[in-house]
């Protein structure tokens, strides 16, 4: 009888609904129902694990008994010692396996063993219940039970061994102490990279003719060691944190660990640049050489979450980070109004370019800031951000038309007013 059965025999006859089912009562009979059958599935399963484990104890009594009535070995065979527990400690299908081989007979026996008769497929079958099944081992696990047992013991002790290294160097590379060391060689590879453009850029005020030549010994050597050095500690953290934390370096925690990588990102480009493309002499886009190196020192933002000083900035950080979009879309409208009125400036300066009475000068320079939609548009984002606005607007002002000002002072106080301080 299922569940519906049993829901069925609590209704009426014929299906009616019993008088006892209004809305309270009806959940008490399926719930009663319901418990019913879960006690006597319950019941039967216990009842079946007692006739199974009471069968195995008849055998297991059984095979004593022939075991008793065979003749024993010489006293000269080498006791064997087994290292499996005691019965007391295993269960009825593993005694069984066990007594199985301990009455097996020895390879010098001539004769039947009892248990060729009727024991071998129950001894059979109580191997196959109390070994796990294949496909649930471990390939360790499957190996091991092919090895002699001192092997098996000298593989498990190694692969133990590995075991604890990898999580010794788990626990070093995530550790605070390995981190702010970390953090620190990224501060002196910042000031380092500091010292080498001080260098490259003395060295072309020279050839320019602005600086005067000075001899400085060894400042090319010393920059020289500090890439190498910086590059190949950075190189080594990361081929370690690769083999101790594996997939974790860039994926933990159900997140994508972006700023992992963004850092094996700029490492790699590093060695690339320093140790491939700059000893060969590669014809590589000098731009992309440029952004390479100017990625090194955003390597410096690590800094901040690692040092426990930079606690208050890494929440001005967050919250900017978690303001992003809001941030995004105040931009997208300030581009759209700031397009739409370096079209209306470029318009109106293209008619005053060909108007005779403004003089050449004033020309030159209306066309310089507003003569194309380009050098408008950029002229506008000057004076919304740089704060500098009379510069751009006292000239139309006062040598084209007064009319200027109302465009001007609708612009400023609309947007660089009102906007900025809602935005």
């Amino acid at each position: 009888m299922d569940v519906d059965t049993d829901m069925a025999a609590a209704s009426g006859p014929a299906g009616l609904p019993s008088p006892r089912a209004d809305s309270k009562g009806s959940a008490t009979i399926r719930s009663g129902a319901f418990n019913a059958l879960m006690a006597r599935w319950a019941s039967e399963l216990q009842a079946q694990h007692d006739r199974e484990l009471e069968a195995l104890r008849s055998e297991v009594e059984r095979l004593r008994h022939a075991q008793a009535a065979t003749p024993k070995r010489p006293a000269s065979a080498p006791a064997v010692v087994s290292e499996t527990p005691s019965a007391s400690e295993m269960s009825p299908a593993l005694f069984l396996v066990e007594v199985s081989k301990a009455l097996a007979p020895a390879s010098g026996d001539e004769g039947p063993s009892p248990f060729d008769a009727g024991a071998a497929p129950c001894v059979e079958a109580a191997a196959v219940r109390a070994e796990p099944p294949a496909a649930s081992r471990t390939p360790a696990a499957r190996r091991n039970t092919r090895m002699p047992s001192k092997l098996r013991h000298a593989v498990e002790e190694e692969e133990a061994a590995v075991m604890g290294f990898r999580q010794r160097g788990r626990a070093l590379l995530q550790g605070n102490s390995f981190e702010m060391a970390i953090g620190t060689l990224i501060i002196l590879n910042v000031f380092s990279i500091y010292l080498q453009l001080e260098f490259v850029g003395y060295e072309a005020g020279v050839l320019i003719g602005v600086e005067a030549e000075a001899d400085l010994p060894g400042a090319e050597l010393a920059v020289f060691i500090s890439s190498y050095f910086f590059t190949l500690v950075f190189l080594v953290e990361l081929l370690a944190k690769m083999y101790f934390l594996r997939c974790e370096l860039w994926y933990s925690g159900g997140r994508v660990q972006k700023f992992n990588i963004f850092d094996t990102f700029v490492v790699l480009l590093t060695v690339v640049d320093l140790w491939i493309l700059s000893p060969m002499q590669v014809g590589f886009n000098v731009s992309v050489l440029r952004v390479i190196r100017f990625l090194r020192v955003f390597r410096a933002l690590r800094v901040v979450r690692t040092f426990e000083v930079f606690s208050k900035l890494r929440v001005l950080v967050a919250t900017v980070s978690a303001s992003f979009f809001a941030l995004f879309w105040s931009m997208v409208l300030l581009s759209i109004v700031m397009l739409l009125a370096a079209l209306g400036m470029c318009q109106a300066i293209n008619t005053n370019l060909v108007d005779p009475g403004v003089d050449s000068e004033t020309k030159l320079w209306s066309y310089r800031y507003y003569g194309t939609p380009s050098r408008a548009l950029w002229t506008v984002f000057e004076l919304t951000f740089s704060g500098g606005w009379p510069n751009y607007a006292r000239v139309l002002v006062e040598k084209v038309s007064p009319l200027y000002a109302v465009p001007f002072a609708m612009y400023i106080a609309g947007i660089i007013f009102a906007m900025f301080r809602i935005i």
